[in-house]
């Protein structure tokens, strides 16, 4: 299972930037992780992040169940 939503980093990244180069392994581990984005720009890099851990909240969210 990824550590982090290959989502979170195409989003950030945006349409114009290539991530051809992202693979499976960049979002294994962390080391990987530390390599994909550091190809990122710190604001790109801030941004997926961030998404990445709003897909979390939500993904905890829906599983919860309501009271």
């Amino acid at each position: 299972m990824p550590i982090f939503h290959d989502a979170a980093l195409r989003a950030a990244a945006g349409e114009a930037q290539d991530l051809s180069w992202l693979r499976p392994e960049h979002l294994a581990d962390w080391r990987g992780l530390a390599v994909a984005l550091d190809r990122l720009s710190p604001e790109q890099r801030s941004a997926a992040v961030y998404a990445d851990r709003r897909r979390q909240i939500n993904r905890t969210r829906s599983k919860t169940p309501s009271v």
